[in-house]
């Protein structure tokens, strides 16, 4: 961790440039997970109306903060959450995680940061075949 973040490990992509403008993103990814551990996702974007990214990355909703229908239902409230409740993995079991946000302000580039803490260091997370869609 080399990024000045208080978090155990974290995975942060480049800024990714959109050569059309975007007002969604989803990020998709396969995670060993322990019980001992918890992921997070934060996003931040560079707005359609300006030249630099945003300073302060922003939580995805998460499963806790969206209403039956998928509509977040505060977003004072976001947790960085996956989209549905995951439970832990077994030993050596990959589960899929999603992650959306819908109805962001026109960008044109953003960044994904992947927060992982842990109790237990000797039980690490695992992620696979991350993607990052950037939705119109």
């Amino acid at each position: 961790n080399k990024l000045d973040d208080p978090h155990e490990n974290i995975y942060q992509t480049k800024v990714i440039k959109l050569d059309t403008p975007a007002t969604s993103l989803k990020v998709v990814f396969a995670a060993m997970r322990p019980s001992s551990a918890d992921i997070r996702v934060l996003y931040r974007l560079q707005r359609a109306d300006g030249d630099e990214i945003d300073k302060v990355f922003e939580l995805m909703p998460g499963f806790d903060n969206l209403d039956a229908s998928g509509f977040v239902i505060n977003e004072k409230n976001n947790s960085g959450r996956p989209d549905t409740n995951i439970v832990a993995s077994l030993e050596n079991q990959f589960i899929d995680y999603e992650y959306t946000v819908d109805d962001l302000p026109l960008f044109t580039g953003f960044q994904i940061k992947v927060d992982i803490s842990s109790t237990n260091q000797a039980k690490p997370v695992e992620l696979l075949d991350f993607q990052a869609i950037a939705v119109a």
